[in-house]
């Protein structure tokens, strides 16, 4: 009898075990399919592409150079977002990520001017747009002439014919 009731006491812990182990499967999928994101941010002489972004705070990014000189990404909020030099074509692997919800302004460090911003926790929004179109020059049509009415050629206003 103690045997068998040894032998149901270790089926029910087994069926707790196999049972965790099925849970924490499928917790693992469900947080893997809204786990963390790769975005990238664009580093161009017009400035940041895009110039904001929105994403989750598990969400790492990384920059790419697009410019032909070296470049740096720095932030004036957090000393720890320092891309170091960015050769031109370059991707700055290491990324950024977040880990608390908020927002991040950053900047070129050749042109301080040239800003950008991170906020997390407000929806994911952060693709590059898609290049401004060089304009063509077009021709300019030349006026068309205004025709004259037959019969009245040559006259001058205030002399009649003879």
């Amino acid at each position: 009898m103690k045997d068998h009731l040894h032998r149901i006491v270790l089926a029910a812990l087994a069926v707790v075990a196999v049972s965790s182990g099925l849970v924490s499967i499928v917790l693992d999928v469900t947080r893997g399919s809204a786990a963390e994101q790769q975005h990238v941010i664009e580093l161009l002489n017009s400035g940041f592409n895009p110039e904001s972004c929105w994403l989750s705070r598990e969400d790492n990014f990384t920059f790419i150079n697009k410019t032909k000189s070296t470049q740096r990404v720095l932030s004036n909020q957090n000393p720890n977002l320092d891309t170091g030099p960015i050769e031109p074509g370059a991707t700055f692997v290491g990324g950024y990520n977040f880990g608390f919800i908020g927002s991040l302004s950053f900047y070129m460090e050749s042109n301080p001017a040239l800003t950008g911003k991170v906020t997390t926790d407000h929806g994911r929004q952060c693709e590059p747009l898609p290049p401004t179109p060089t304009p063509t020059n077009t021709p300019t049509p030349s006026p068309t002439p205004i025709p004259t009415p037959e019969g009245r050629k040559g006259l001058i206003p205030g002399i009649g014919r003879e």
